[in-house]
């Protein structure tokens, strides 16, 4: 064996963590502690996602001190530090000025992906409104091949990461320093892009022309090389050409695709709701709606879970397969605005999650339900109100008894009973004074001489005069 291996260099490699931590995140954006909104935030809160990577260590090499680090780090210290007897810290840095290792509990966000681990939530991405209202697609995981792309190339898929900001989500300050520092210096460097971008779309579009009349597609050197002289000579019109569409067109003209693609920008082109507007303040209302959320600060999934569905039935030991995920209980609703110092945990409902999201900011927007009887029974094992709940399902509304000797012929009991379905009367689609006249949508308006008999006929009916 090669002496190089047990050299103290090699040793420090094998065995300590100080060249294997990556390097931590940028800092969320938070906004101020004062700033009135939807989140609280103090310097004492917790980051929306961790940006430390979290280490552990064997109980015998913890109360050892021995976390695989530059420096030991005894329990009491540990104690002092985190005020709480964790197995996960996070390092700030190794080797401050003062010669000490900071660091602190990373508990926080260990409990958290501990806690959605036994949750079992799928992640999905929150679709686009594709009409004037508020309806949203079917939820879509993060994990499709049409969400998880990261490939600039691919123009067909939709991607999660983008080398430039999201606009929409920046402040006036922000944007102004963005314009400044950022994009000041690469004016010839768009001008060049502009250009290439002009002459690519010249090239396709008489290729195209060689298609339709018969002719070779494939341009010559010779005709590439004059193309790219007018182009070059023409510069200042084509641009002006663009900015002129761009008075009428705003975020679905060309100078708008050529600024997105040259600074890879998330969340600007127009949807097909939002171009179909022909006034200016319906396409400003409309891309409100439809830009409400900008791209996702991590992958879409966070890391948090790899399910790509709930549709998977949890099966108890006791109480067999179960038609509703188990429920916990939750500070949501109205139980956010209500604080009861007695009550041990604060006021919590049963919910049930369904679904969740990740927001631009890298916050967790979950999606629950109201706790199902049986299922919150289930949970808490009270036998009765699981007998009750089971029984109210089957003589609830629209309960059909078991038929007697004699009676109608039995269907069985192993498929769903499909005969209340077939006594339920359809429902009217004529409502309010058409319901009392008796119409039909089939049969039009009405005429003035008809209508007048029948109201006054009703007012006789109701009055007992004639």
């Amino acid at each position: 064996m090669s002496k190089s291996l047990h050299s103290p260099t090699a040793r420090l490699l094998q065995s300590s963590r100080l060249f294997s931590l990556p390097r931590p995140l940028p800092s969320p954006a938070l906004d101020n502690a004062s700033a009135a909104g939807q989140y609280r935030n103090s310097d004492s809160a917790t980051l929306p996602y961790p940006i430390y990577q979290a280490i552990t260590t064997p109980a015998p090499a913890q109360f050892r001190g021995d976390w695989g680090l530059k420096r030991s780090i005894p329990k009491k210290k540990l104690l002092a530090t985190t005020h709480s007897n964790t197995s996960v810290i996070r390092v700030g840095a190794q080797d401050t000025w003062e010669h000490i290792t900071d660091f602190e509990s990373a508990g926080d966000h260990v409990q958290t992906e501990r806690k959605w681990r036994q949750l079992g939530i799928p992640l999905v991405i929150k679709e686009p409104r594709s009409t004037y209202s508020n309806e949203r697609g079917a939820p879509q995981s993060v994990y499709d091949e049409d969400v998880d792309n990261t490939d600039r190339d691919s123009k067909a898929k939709q991607r999660w990461k983008y080398d430039g900001p999201w606009i929409p989500g920046m402040d006036e300050g922000e944007f102004e320093d963005y314009i400044t520092r950022r994009l000041s210096k690469r004016k010839a460097e768009f001008a060049k892009f502009v250009m290439t971008r002009i002459l690519e779309r010249r090239i396709h579009d008489e290729e195209r022309r060689n298609r339709e009349m018969g002719l070779s597609p494939t341009l010559k050197s010779k005709r590439i090389s004059e193309l790219h002289k007018e182009v070059k000579a023409n510069y200042e019109t084509e641009v002006k050409k663009m900015r002129d569409d761009h008075v009428v067109q705003n975020l679905g003209s060309e100078m708008t695709a050529a600024i997105c693609d040259f600074l890879d920008l998330p969340g600007i082109r127009m949807t097909g709701a939002t171009s179909s507007a022909k006034t200016a303040g319906l396409r400003s209302i409309v891309a409100d709606v439809v830009s409400d959320a900008g791209p996702p600060s991590t992958h879409p999934g966070a890391g948090l879970s790899h399910i790509r569905s709930n549709a998977f039935m949890e099966n108890h030991p006791y109480w067999g397969p179960q038609a509703h995920r188990t429920p916990v209980k939750a500070r949501a609703d109205r139980m956010t605005h209500v604080l009861d110092e007695n009550l041990s945990g604060g006021n919590k409902i049963w919910v049930q999650p369904e679904t969740a999201s990740i927001d631009e900011n890298g916050r967790i927007q979950l999606q629950v339900s109201r706790g199902d009887k049986e299922a919150i029974a289930v949970k808490k094992n009270e036998v009765e109100q699981i007998h009750a709940a089971r029984s109210a399902s089957f003589t609830g509304a629209g309960y059909v008894p078991r038929p007697g000797p004699g009676e109608a012929a039995n269907y069985g009991y192993s498929l769903p009973d499909t005969r209340p379905q077939q006594i339920r009367q359809p429902r009217s689609r004529v409502g309010g004074f058409d319901a009392e006249l008796g119409r039909a949508p089939q049969q039009g308006p009405m005429g003035a001489e008809d209508a007048t008999a029948k109201i006054k006929e009703l007012l006789y009916r109701v009055s007992g005069k004639r």
